[in-house]
C-alpha cells in the first residue's frame, strides 16, 4: 500500500483537474449566450471521474513502488483502464440513466469513441500529475538520503578525528605519570591519575557531533591544564578573561585542550622560565570568540598548517561543522608568544 499522505494529493489533482475542465466547459457556454443544459448531467459524470482516477491513482502509486520491473507498462496499462471506464460510464450515463439521459436515437460504439478522444486530454493530464507527484517523491528521498549519508560521512569524520585526540593526550598524560613516579613523587602521580579518570570521563561521555556549553569546555581544559601543572608546577600559569553571556553559548567538545596541549608541548616544555596560557571567550552579535595565547618561544619557523596534529585535528573538525561560518587561525604573538583566534557562529547545545 501506499503511505496515507499520498491520498490528499491525488484527490487534490483529481477534483481539480475534472472541475477544471467543468469550469472551462461552463465559462465556453455563458460566452456563448447560457448555462449549458447537461450541467447536472457534468457535474454527477465529473465527480465519478474524480473519484475514478483518485483510485486509478492509488493503484497507480502501489505500483510504482511494488513492481520493479515494467512498472511504467502497468501504469499506462491503468490510465488507459480508466479511460476507457470513463468514457464508457459517461456514454451509458446520458442514454440509459433518467432523469439525467437526454440523449435518444443515438448509438453506443459512435459516443463511445468519441468520449475517448474528448476525455483522453482530461485523463492524460491526471496521470502526468500523478508522474509528476511520484518523481517529486522519487527527488526528494534521494535528496534525503544524500544528506543522510553525507551526515553520517560527517559523523563519522568527526568520530575519527575525536578517537585520534584521546592516544595523544593520554600518552602525553602517562608520561608526565611516570616522570611523577620516577621522581618517587607518588602523592602528585596519584593525584594526577583521579584527574585523568575525570578528564576521560568527559571524553567519552561527550558524542563526536554533539555540542556542549563553553562552560563545561572550559571545565575540561582547566581539568587537563591541572594534569600539567603537577609535572611543571610554576612553569605552566593560567589566566582567564571569560564574558557570562559566552559561558552557555555552544561549541565543539575539545575545543580548547588541544589548544593548551600545544602550548604545553611546544613552549612550556621547551623552557625553563614561566609560560602564562591566557584564554578570552567573548560573544556578540551572535558570534563566539576564542583567543588563546602564550608568552612562549613563538612559532619558531612552523606554519599554521603545522602546528601539531591537534591543531590540524581541530581544523578539520571546525571545517566539517561550521564550513564558511567558522574562522581559524594560529599567528605569532607580539613581543614573542602565539595567538590562536576562533569565531564561531553560535549554535544550541544539546544538553546546555
Amino acid at each position: 500500500m501506499i503511505e496515507r499522505t499520498l491520498y490528499k494529493p491525488l484527490l487534490m489533482v483529481s477534483l481539480a483537474v475534472w472541475f477544471g475542465f467543468l469550469a472551462i466547459y461552463v465559462g465556453i457556454s455563458m460566452i456563448e449566450g447560457s448555462l449549458p443544459q447537461d450541467l447536472p448531467q457534468r457535474l454527477v459524470t465529473y465527480s465519478f471521474s474524480a473519484a475514478l482516477c483518485f483510485l486509478a491513482g492509488v493503484l497507480c502509486f502501489t505500483v510504482l513502488g511494488n513492481a520493479p520491473r515494467f512498472r511504467w507498462v502497468w501504469v499506462s496499462l491503468i490510465a488507459l483502464v480508466t479511460l476507457l471506464i470513463h468514457a464508457a460510464f459517461g456514454v451509458a450515463f446520458f442514454l440509459w440513466f433518467p432523469p439525467f439521459a437526454y440523449l435518444e436515437n443515438a448509438e453506443f460504439l459512435p459516443l463511445f469513441r468519441g468520449g475517448i478522444i474528448y476525455d483522453s486530454p482530461i485523463v492524460s493530464s491526471v496521470f502526468m500529475s500523478f508522474i509528476a507527484i511520484h518523481f517529486g517523491r522519487e527527488l526528494a528521498e534521494q535528496q534525503r538520503l544524500t544528506m543522510e549519508r553525507e551526515a553520517a560521512a560527517r559523523e563519522a569524520q568527526l568520530a575519527t578525528l575525536r578517537h585520534q585526540l584521546s592516544p595523544h593526550f593520554l600518552f602525553n598524560t602517562l608520561n608526565s605519570i611516570s616522570a611523577l613516579i620516577s621522581e618517587g613523587n607518588k602523592a602528585n602521580a596519584e593525584r594526577t591519575i583521579l584527574m585523568l579518570s575525570d578528564f576521560l570521563r568527559f571524553s567519552l561521555e561527550s558524542e563526536a557531533g554533539e555540542l556542549v556549553p563553553l562552560e563545561e569546555e572550559l571545565a575540561s581544559m582547566r581539568a587537563y591544564l591541572a594534569i600539567e601543572h603537577v609535572r611543571y608546577e610554576d612553569r605552566l600559569q593560567v589566566s582567564e578573561e571569560i564574558d557570562d553571556a559566552a559561558k552557555s553559548a555552544a561549541v565543539p567538545p575539545f575545543l580548547l585542550q588541544p589548544i593548551v596541549e600545544n602550548i604545553v608541548k611546544h613552549a612550556v616544555s621547551k623552557q625553563s622560565r614561566p609560560v602564562n596560557v591566557m584564554v578570552k571567550c567573548s560573544l556578540e552579535s551572535g558570534e563566539l570568540s576564542v583567543v588563546v595565547e602564550d608568552n612562549g618561544p613563538g612559532l619558531s619557523g612552523l606554519t599554521a598548517s603545522t602546528t601539531g596534529t591537534g591543531l590540524r585535528n581541530l581544523r578539520q573538525r571546525l571545517r566539517l561543522l561550521y564550513g564558511r561560518h567558522a574562522k581559524f587561525a594560529v599567528s605569532e604573538r607580539a613581543p614573542h608568544g602565539v595567538r590562536v583566534e576562533i569565531a564561531l557562529k553560535t549554535r544550541p547545545a544539546k544538553h546546555a
